[in-house]
Parts: structure tokens; sequence; C-alpha cells
């Protein structure tokens, strides 16, 4: 057991995802709507959280980080949307790009990012789908 754990989040928390950089981790809030951004001992593995939260659309469901760790993408599974986040390298802050967050089909439950980077993909629940 990691000294310190467990370790407070948001309401709810539905998903977790580390940087790659493994300075960085992310928490999807879904009883919040929002995302918590902790700094990783790379030593001890605690995790210190950031303040404010990156706030997203309603019940974020789902995190994923681009090969790079230049992107975060969350889905907000109540919202029908994803929101994008671009992350700074140097801090893990988190800042929405433009016209974020984008519409999906209903329920977007789960996502990954391709290896390249170039492709998102999103399941959706209620419609039994996986869109690109």
């Amino acid at each position: 057991m990691i000294s310190g754990s467990p370790f407070p989040t948001g309401a709810s928390p539905a998903s977790i995802i580390l940087h790659p950089s493994d300075k960085f981790a992310y928490v999807a809030n879904e009883g919040e709507a929002d995302v918590s951004l902790y700094t990783v001992d790379s030593t001890k593995g605690t995790l210190s959280e950031v303040t404010p939260r990156a706030a997203t659309g309603f019940n974020p469901s789902s995190l994923a980080i681009d090969s790079s760790g230049s992107f975060l993408f969350v889905a907000n599974k109540a919202s029908n949307s994803i929101s994008v986040f671009s992350i700074n390298s140097g801090s893990g802050a988190l800042t929405e790009v433009a016209g974020s967050p984008f519409p999906t089909g209903p329920s977007p439950l789960a996502l990954t990012v391709s290896p390249s980077g170039k492709f998102l993909y999103v399941a959706t629940s209620n419609v039994a789908s996986v869109s690109g």
C-alpha cells in the first residue's frame, strides 16, 4: 500500500489515467463533471491533487491520452460529447481546446487513441456502436 492512500478525489471517480511521462495522473469525477489532476511522486508513488479541477460535460466516464502526451480526451456519457484538453508538459495543467466539447452518438462510454495519435475511437453504449 502506498503511503497516504487512498487519495481524495471528486464524487464518483469513474476512470484514471497516467500521463506517458509518469509525472501526472488524471481522474474523471463522474459525480462532479470534472477532471482532477495529480502530480505523481516518482519515488514514493504518492498523488498530490493540483487545483482547480477542469470542468467537463456531464458524467465523464472514460479518459484517453495520445501517445505524445499532448492531449487528454474525456467521454461525457450524459452530455453525448467528448471534451478535449491540451496538456501542459511542465505542469500537467489542462486547457480546453477551441470547439470542445465535441458531439458524439448517445452515451459515449469508452474511448481510445490510435498509437499514431491520428484517430480517436469512441464506444457508445446506447446504440452498440464504435465511432471514429
